[in-house]
């Protein structure tokens, strides 16, 4: 970590990295109240029943749309 009044030197490859990665945060979608407030509610009453393999799904093709896995372009964020 610099100390104040020195510079970092960042690699390119690394500014382009985190450029991309600015680009992909301004692009996402917002929080969709009415889905949080539903599933929250749904959650609350118990009546909202997942099993681990699907989260356990989701969590994988989140990992591989969010990283840009070839192939990954059909998953969904969660």
């Amino acid at each position: 970590m610099p100390k104040r009044g020195e510079s970092k030197i960042i690699p390119p490859a690394r500014l382009v990295e985190l450029r991309k990665m600015k680009e992909l945060i301004h692009k996402s979608p917002g929080i969709r109240e009415d889905v949080v407030a539903d599933l929250k509610s749904r959650i609350l009453g118990g009546v909202y029943a997942i099993g681990a393999e699907e989260v356990a799904d989701k969590i994988i093709q989140h990992g591989i749309h969010i990283l840009g896995f070839p192939g990954g372009g059909g998953c969904y964020p969660i």
